[in-house]
């Protein structure tokens, strides 16, 4: 289990609600370093001359390591998000194998049977492009949110909670029905491990991160402060207010 700590509150400060409304990450995180993890796998896969394609890149962080690595290949990001896609070109600016398209992530407009590799990073994607978009062998690396991500905050807030990527089946078989799809595209391999993980904020901390994920509709820090307050009473420890993170990591090939 790795902990990695954010400036904790110490325990004998109160604690305001409202306030210090940008800080949105939380005091503390524990479990499985996912990110590591599909790092490490990627960079196992990558070699010079690998076509590589990012979906949902955001400001390429996760391209810059690649730079140095895929030296005659070709290094892509798709972006749909055009302060995000202006970011990441100047991310990857001196890398001359590097390229950051601003486009639909639905809606791959790149050739069939072209990238070695596929990644993508806590976004949906329509698996029927990856495969589409992917060379005979390729390799389709996610990590994801599993259906018990944010589990506490589903609890509260019921219906008004909107981040439900699995809600067209029942997420007892949301695996199977995910390996079952992909098989039936031509898949020749496909594999998902899960992991939990847990984040534990503040009061202030869980606020700012509603503000900005966009998980709840139509949330209001005033109007919700009873609702937080819940989740504050229910799911406090010592570390702070206990989130699960469930997440994924989906190894599939061409």
């Amino acid at each position: 289990m790795n902990e990695y700590h954010t400036g904790a509150r110490p325990s004998n400060q109160p604690e305001i609600p409202g306030k210090n409304p940008s800080r949105i990450g939380p005091l503390a995180e524990t479990g499985p370093d996912v990110e590591k993890i599909i790092t490490d796998i990627v960079m196992s896969y990558v070699s010079p001359s690998v076509r590589f394609l990012d979906i949902a890149c955001r400001t390429g962080n996760h391209l810059v390591p690649l730079c140095s690595r895929i030296m005659h290949g070709l290094l892509v990001g798709i972006e749909p998000l055009s302060n995000n896609a202006l970011v990441a070109r100047n991310a990857v600016s001196t890398c001359e194998r590097a390229i950051i398209v601003k486009g639909n992530t639905f809606h791959l407009p790149f050739k069939n049977d072209f990238f070695n590799i596929i990644t993508c990073r806590m976004s949906p994607v329509s698996i029927r492009e990856v495969f589409r978009a992917l060379d005979i062998n390729g390799w389709f690396l996610q990590k994801g949110p599993g259906p018990d991500y944010n589990i506490e905050i589903k609890k509260i807030f019921k219906n008004r909670y909107v981040f439900r990527p699995y809600d067209k089946f029942a997420e007892q078989d949301w695996k199977a029905v995910c390996a079952d799809n992909a098989k039936k595209l031509g898949f020749d391999y496909f594999h998902i491990d899960e992991y939990l993980c847990y984040a534990y904020y503040d009061v202030a901390g869980l606020t700012g991160y509603l503000e900005m994920a966009s998980v709840v509709k139509d949330f209001n820090r005033d109007k919700d402060a009873a609702l937080i307050a819940d989740i504050a009473k229910k799911y406090k420890t010592g570390k702070g207010i206990r989130i699960s993170r469930q997440l994924y990591l989906i190894r599939a090939r061409k």
